[in-house]
């Protein structure tokens, strides 16, 4: 499971994306990976359910720098006219990109 350390917000883990690559959607923390025994009840907050949005690219703020092509595992990015575009249907929601971009495009 991946668990915001703050917060106690869960999430089911999934494999080949690092649990602290995730931010928590509801204080921003990074997760962490713990296993299920691991996880006392008074934790988990039951009433939340996993929110990951595949991330956005500001076009006026993108500079086409390349560094989130880079940096996304699954090649879900490329550079198109100068600026970065995410190929929905690839993304795995990772959200690695975002913090790869120096401007801050990607949100």
């Amino acid at each position: 499971m991946c668990v915001c350390p703050r917060c106690g917000y869960t999430a089911p883990h999934q494999r080949g994306i690092s649990c602290r690559s995730i931010l928590c959607p509801s204080c921003n923390a990074q997760l962490e990976r713990r296993r299920k025994d691991e996880i006392k009840d008074n934790e988990i907050k039951s009433d939340k359910k996993p929110i990951r949005k595949i991330p956005v690219v500001n076009i006026a703020l993108c500079t086409g720098c390349g560094n989130c092509v880079d940096a996304c595992p699954f090649h879900a990015i490329v550079i198109e006219n100068s600026k970065a575009v995410i190929d929905e249907s690839i993304c795995k929601k990772c959200r690695k990109c975002i913090p790869a971009c120096p401007s801050d495009a990607i949100s």
